[in-house]
């Protein structure tokens, strides 16, 4: 996995893993620097700890609970959306392109919602994987990757003012909605 990853490789060091994968790649990085490769170390292991805490989520320690998985394996899940996402963009890329962020925001929208859906419903590690992958698909059609381009599409020259009030309230969003949603778990 190349020397961002192999330090950092563990039973809960999916995420991390992931991380170190995608940086160690010749393609990004042809040499870098052990000053670097440290940062990336630290910071890699640094965001599993959070992943541990369920600071991605506070729905993460009930999915582990009512579906009697690992944190490994939960954040193994969540690291192959991303993945699938990654792996989506440049079609999706290329889909706002020719059908317009509206069509390709609502497809993504509808994707999330049916993958929601399956969601809700799985029973095994299988299951898991693919839902979330399917979420990760959908996630590459609506997220800030997607939104900024609708904004700069429908904005043009004032794009940079959209795209800053966007991350705004992409921000709070998370700042308001994840107490929001740990008190309805309680």
């Amino acid at each position: 996995l190349g020397g961002v990853a192999a330090p950092i490789f563990e039973p809960d060091g999916l995420i991390a893993c992931s991380i170190g994968l995608i940086l160690s790649s010749s393609l990004l990085m042809p040499a870098p620097e052990e000053a670097l490769l440290d940062q990336v170390r630290h910071a890699a292991l640094q965001l599993q700890n959070e992943y541990a805490e369920g600071a991605v989520s506070p729905l993460m320690p009930a999915m582990e609970g009512g579906l009697g998985l690992s944190r490994a394996t939960m954040t193994g899940a969540f690291s192959a959306s991303l993945l699938a996402q990654a792996a989506t963009a440049l079609v999706a890329g290329l889909a706002f392109d020719r059908f317009g962020s509206r069509a390709c925001m609502t497809a993504g929208s509808v994707l999330a919602g049916f993958g929601l859906f399956l969601a809700a419903r799985v029973e095994g590690v299988a299951g898991l994987y693919a839902v979330w992958m399917l979420i990760g698909v959908a996630a590459a059609l609506t997220q800030y990757e997607a939104a900024f381009a609708a904004v700069t599409a429908v904005f043009a020259a004032e794009a940079r003012r959209g795209i800053s009030v966007l991350t705004f309230f992409g921000g709070l969003a998370s700042t308001v909605f994840w107490p929001v949603t740990a008190g309805l778990l309680d």
